[in-house]
């Protein structure tokens, strides 16, 4: 971004040079700016996988079989806890079958 910035300048210098002292502050106050939409447009070209998958990239495999044995667990814990709760009397306010 420097040596963009020190080519601009050099050029303002070199075509117009009655304007270079006028414009060099300008130059100075867009190197911010300027850097921070390059930046911008590096992180949204996807160099890196996990700005990627936070950007709405479908997950990885392996994330996908954690999610499904995640859920096979909820609904076995559900089934259990179902099982456990038809002997014992309910407790006001509970609904059966319900963690």
């Amino acid at each position: 971004m420097v040596i963009g910035a020190a080519a601009v300048a050099l050029a303002v210098f070199l075509l117009v040079p009655q304007y270079a002292w006028a414009a060099l502050p300008l130059l100075i106050a867009l190197v911010c700016p300027v850097s921070m939409l390059l930046m911008m447009r590096r992180m949204n070209t996807g160099a890196d996988p996990e700005c990627a998958a936070r950007a709405g990239q479908p997950a990885s495999s392996a994330h996908d079989h954690e999610l499904v044995r995640l859920r096979e667990e909820i609904a076995a814990l559900k089934r259990q806890s179902a099982d456990n709760s038809n002997g014992e009397a309910e407790t006001p306010g509970e609904k059966p079958g319900h963690i």
